[in-house]
């Protein structure tokens, strides 16, 4: 009898973890759904960008300085300006750098010496101007824009390597 007993909590406990389990899974699946979505709705929006005052195509990137993984990118910003200078040497990179620190932007910026603007946004104005926020986490930071500003390409190609080819085509 003791053990039919623990068996039925067994069940109806795994039945309440898989219950919930599958809630989760539905939750996360559609907030990708709707994260997607709201990338859509952003394609074709005008971005301020202050400080910055060029009326050519650009690609505009929020770089977290103090973030490790984003410093340690570099070098793939690099080669990957430079495979886009190939194709359109007149697209403009512009770099806004969020650090608390001055001593961390410098190094940054001189890392960074392939890159037509490095702006020192310290207080974070690219990203309130223009009100990123969810869904916009590190992957969605960078934006290929046209010479009005406006959204032509959404996501970080050192990160998502697929959307390379992308960037590359639109360029």
């Amino acid at each position: 009898m003791k053990i039919l007993s623990r068996m039925n909590y067994y069940i109806t406990y795994s039945q309440q973890i898989i219950n919930k389990i599958t809630v989760l899974i539905i939750l996360f699946t559609s907030c990708s759904q709707n994260n997607q979505n709201e990338k859509v709705d952003w394609l074709g929006r005008v971005l301020v960008l202050p400080e910055v005052t060029s009326n050519q195509n650009k690609i505009v990137v929020r770089f977290e300085g103090d973030c490790p993984a984003c410093v340690r990118s570099i070098d793939e910003w690099k080669k990957f300006v430079e495979s886009i200078k190939i194709k359109n040497e007149e697209l403009k990179f512009v770099f806004y750098i969020e650090s608390v620190r001055i001593e961390t932007f410098n190094v940054i910026k001189e890392k960074l010496y392939f890159i037509d603007y490095v702006i020192n946004d310290y207080q974070a104005t690219f990203f309130r101007k223009n009100l990123l926020k969810y869904p916009f986490n590190i992957e969605d930071q960078t934006f290929l824009l046209n010479e009005k500003n406006q959204i032509l390409l959404i996501g970080n190609p050192i990160i998502k390597k697929q959307l390379t080819a992308k960037y590359l085509r639109k360029v």
